[in-house]
Protein backbone atom coordinates (compact mmCIF):
# COMPACT_ATOMS: atom_id res chain seq x y z
CA UNK A 1 0.00 0.00 0.00
CA UNK A 2 1.38 3.32 -0.99
CA UNK A 3 2.83 5.41 2.31
CA UNK A 4 0.58 8.18 3.34
CA UNK A 5 2.45 11.57 2.00
CA UNK A 6 4.34 13.00 4.82
CA UNK A 7 3.67 16.66 6.02
CA UNK A 8 6.33 19.11 6.56
CA UNK A 9 5.15 21.15 9.83
CA UNK A 10 5.67 24.86 8.94
CA UNK A 11 8.92 26.24 11.45
CA UNK A 12 7.85 28.18 14.23
CA UNK A 13 7.40 31.57 13.51
CA UNK A 14 9.67 32.61 16.61
CA UNK A 15 12.12 30.09 16.10
CA UNK A 16 13.01 31.57 12.79
CA UNK A 17 13.12 34.75 14.13
CA UNK A 18 16.12 33.42 16.52
CA UNK A 19 17.69 32.39 13.39
CA UNK A 20 17.36 35.74 11.67
CA UNK A 21 18.51 37.70 14.60
CA UNK A 22 21.71 35.28 14.84
CA UNK A 23 23.00 35.52 11.26
CA UNK A 24 21.90 39.15 11.17
CA UNK A 25 24.08 39.81 14.44
CA UNK A 26 27.30 37.22 12.79
CA UNK A 27 26.94 39.11 10.18
CA UNK A 28 27.44 42.39 12.12
CA UNK A 29 30.57 41.08 13.87
CA UNK A 30 32.14 39.99 10.66
CA UNK A 31 31.63 43.64 9.04
CA UNK A 32 32.62 44.86 12.70
CA UNK A 33 35.53 43.18 12.42
CA UNK A 34 36.66 43.96 8.88
CA UNK A 35 36.37 47.73 9.73
CA UNK A 36 38.76 47.69 12.74
CA UNK A 37 41.44 45.90 11.01
CA UNK A 38 41.18 48.15 7.91
CA UNK A 39 41.48 51.60 10.85
CA UNK A 40 44.17 49.60 12.09
CA UNK A 41 45.76 49.29 8.61
CA UNK A 42 45.14 52.60 7.80
CA UNK A 43 46.49 54.48 11.07
CA UNK A 44 49.83 53.07 10.87
CA UNK A 45 51.86 54.83 13.23
CA UNK A 46 53.70 57.23 12.19
CA UNK A 47 58.08 56.94 12.54
CA UNK A 48 59.14 59.04 15.28
CA UNK A 49 61.56 61.51 14.18
CA UNK A 50 63.50 61.67 17.52
CA UNK A 51 63.90 58.13 18.03
CA UNK A 52 64.33 57.18 14.40
CA UNK A 53 66.88 60.10 13.56
CA UNK A 54 67.45 63.43 16.05
CA UNK A 55 68.71 60.98 18.99
CA UNK A 56 72.44 61.34 16.91
CA UNK A 57 71.59 64.05 14.40
CA UNK A 58 70.15 66.53 16.51
CA UNK A 59 72.09 69.86 16.76
CA UNK A 60 73.10 69.52 20.44
CA UNK A 61 74.74 66.04 19.75
CA UNK A 62 78.29 65.76 19.93
CA UNK A 63 78.00 62.20 18.88
CA UNK A 64 81.35 61.97 16.36
CA UNK A 65 79.26 65.21 14.61
CA UNK A 66 76.81 63.22 13.05
CA UNK A 67 75.30 65.67 10.05
CA UNK A 68 72.22 67.88 10.89
CA UNK A 69 69.41 66.53 9.26
CA UNK A 70 67.14 68.97 10.16
CA UNK A 71 66.02 71.75 7.24
CA UNK A 72 68.14 69.86 4.81
CA UNK A 73 66.95 69.82 1.28
CA UNK A 74 63.97 67.32 0.65
CA UNK A 75 64.96 65.95 -2.52
CA UNK A 76 68.67 65.23 -0.94
CA UNK A 77 67.23 63.43 2.07
CA UNK A 78 65.22 61.20 -0.14
CA UNK A 79 68.33 60.28 -2.44
CA UNK A 80 70.52 59.40 0.63
CA UNK A 81 68.02 57.79 2.21
CA UNK A 82 67.14 55.46 -0.91
CA UNK A 83 71.12 54.90 -1.45
CA UNK A 84 71.18 54.04 2.11
CA UNK A 85 68.35 51.06 1.97
CA UNK A 86 70.13 50.15 -1.60
CA UNK A 87 73.48 50.03 0.06
CA UNK A 88 74.82 52.54 -2.69
CA UNK A 89 76.16 54.71 0.61
CA UNK A 90 77.58 53.02 3.41
CA UNK A 91 77.71 54.02 7.04
CA UNK A 92 76.46 52.82 10.19
CA UNK A 93 73.77 51.87 10.70
CA UNK A 94 71.75 53.63 8.41
CA UNK A 95 71.00 50.67 5.88
CA UNK A 96 69.55 48.81 8.81
CA UNK A 97 67.39 51.51 9.96
CA UNK A 98 65.78 51.98 6.54
CA UNK A 99 65.84 48.44 5.14
CA UNK A 100 61.87 47.36 6.21
CA UNK A 101 60.90 50.88 4.87
CA UNK A 102 58.75 51.55 1.64
CA UNK A 103 59.45 54.21 -0.77
CA UNK A 104 56.47 56.39 0.39
CA UNK A 105 57.88 56.01 3.97
CA UNK A 106 61.16 57.38 3.01
CA UNK A 107 60.14 60.40 1.12
CA UNK A 108 57.50 60.76 3.88
CA UNK A 109 60.36 61.22 6.20
CA UNK A 110 62.32 63.12 4.72
CA UNK A 111 59.81 65.61 3.80
CA UNK A 112 58.90 65.73 7.88
CA UNK A 113 63.26 66.69 8.39
CA UNK A 114 62.99 69.14 5.51
CA UNK A 115 60.26 70.84 7.55
CA UNK A 116 61.73 71.15 10.80
CA UNK A 117 63.99 74.38 11.20
CA UNK A 118 67.64 74.51 10.58
CA UNK A 119 69.58 74.17 14.27
CA UNK A 120 71.99 76.47 14.90
CA UNK A 121 75.12 74.85 16.85
CA UNK A 122 78.25 77.18 16.20
CA UNK A 123 81.74 75.86 16.27
CA UNK A 124 85.09 77.29 16.84
CA UNK A 125 86.60 78.29 13.78
CA UNK A 126 90.07 79.71 12.73
CA UNK A 127 89.79 82.95 11.05
CA UNK A 128 92.65 82.36 8.85
CA UNK A 129 91.50 78.89 7.83
CA UNK A 130 88.43 80.30 7.06
CA UNK A 131 89.66 82.91 4.59
CA UNK A 132 91.51 79.93 3.00
CA UNK A 133 88.55 77.91 2.49
CA UNK A 134 86.32 81.08 1.38
CA UNK A 135 89.20 80.72 -1.65
CA UNK A 136 88.86 77.53 -2.10
CA UNK A 137 85.18 77.30 -2.01
CA UNK A 138 84.99 80.21 -5.05
CA UNK A 139 87.74 77.81 -6.88
CA UNK A 140 85.35 74.32 -6.39
CA UNK A 141 82.46 76.18 -7.52
CA UNK A 142 80.46 75.47 -4.58
CA UNK A 143 77.43 77.61 -5.16
CA UNK A 144 76.33 76.44 -8.16
CA UNK A 145 75.03 73.62 -7.00
CA UNK A 146 74.77 74.61 -2.78
CA UNK A 147 73.02 77.88 -3.84
CA UNK A 148 75.20 81.86 -3.40
CA UNK A 149 74.26 80.92 0.37
CA UNK A 150 74.96 77.73 0.45
CA UNK A 151 71.64 77.03 1.58
CA UNK A 152 71.16 74.28 -0.51
CA UNK A 153 68.82 73.66 -3.76
CA UNK A 154 67.65 70.95 -6.00
CA UNK A 155 70.62 69.19 -6.74
CA UNK A 156 73.02 69.90 -3.63
CA UNK A 157 72.82 69.77 0.02
CA UNK A 158 72.76 72.59 2.60
CA UNK A 159 76.61 73.08 3.75
CA UNK A 160 76.18 76.27 5.51
CA UNK A 161 76.00 75.46 9.17
CA UNK A 162 76.74 71.90 8.70
CA UNK A 163 78.73 70.53 11.37
CA UNK A 164 82.94 71.33 10.16
CA UNK A 165 83.59 67.69 11.35
CA UNK A 166 81.13 66.01 9.42
CA UNK A 167 82.02 68.35 5.99
CA UNK A 168 85.94 67.34 6.76
CA UNK A 169 84.83 63.66 6.46
CA UNK A 170 82.64 63.80 3.47
CA UNK A 171 85.24 65.80 1.14
CA UNK A 172 87.70 63.12 2.07
CA UNK A 173 85.43 61.01 1.31
CA UNK A 174 84.79 62.19 -2.19
CA UNK A 175 88.28 62.53 -2.70
CA UNK A 176 89.36 59.00 -2.43
CA UNK A 177 86.66 57.84 -4.00
CA UNK A 178 84.50 55.98 -1.18
CA UNK A 179 81.68 58.40 -2.45
CA UNK A 180 80.92 60.28 -5.42
CA UNK A 181 80.91 63.44 -6.26
CA UNK A 182 78.73 65.20 -9.03
CA UNK A 183 80.37 67.19 -11.91
CA UNK A 184 80.25 70.82 -11.55
CA UNK A 185 77.44 72.70 -13.84
CA UNK A 186 80.13 73.79 -16.21
CA UNK A 187 82.18 70.56 -15.91
CA UNK A 188 85.00 71.41 -14.16
CA UNK A 189 86.51 69.72 -11.47
CA UNK A 190 85.57 70.65 -8.42
CA UNK A 191 88.64 69.85 -6.22
CA UNK A 192 90.79 67.68 -7.68
CA UNK A 193 93.87 68.08 -5.19
CA UNK A 194 93.44 69.04 -1.70
CA UNK A 195 95.86 68.70 1.41
CA UNK A 196 94.31 67.29 4.68
CA UNK A 197 94.52 71.37 5.47
CA UNK A 198 92.89 72.73 2.58
CA UNK A 199 89.40 70.13 3.18
CA UNK A 200 90.06 71.35 6.86
CA UNK A 201 89.64 75.04 5.82
CA UNK A 202 87.26 74.21 3.57
CA UNK A 203 84.90 72.58 6.21
CA UNK A 204 85.38 75.45 8.72
CA UNK A 205 84.41 77.86 5.88
CA UNK A 206 81.30 76.23 4.93
CA UNK A 207 80.29 75.66 8.61
CA UNK A 208 81.08 79.02 9.52
CA UNK A 209 78.99 80.56 6.42
CA UNK A 210 75.86 79.16 8.32
CA UNK A 211 76.12 82.10 11.10
CA UNK A 212 75.42 84.80 8.53
CA UNK A 213 73.60 82.89 5.61
CA UNK A 214 76.67 84.81 3.26
CA UNK A 215 79.34 82.70 1.65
Amino acid sequence: MPRPATRHRPAHPHLSAQRSARWLLAGLLLLAGTAAGAAQTVAEPVPDLQRLCLECHQGDSDRVQAPLLEGQQHDYLARQLRQFQQRHRDSFPMSSIVAGMSAAELDDLARRLAQQPWPSRPQAVNATAVARGADLARQAGCGQCHGTDLAGGSDGPRLAGQHAGYLQRQLAAFLDGRRQHPDRADGQPWLAKSSAQDLSALSQYLHAAGRTGQP
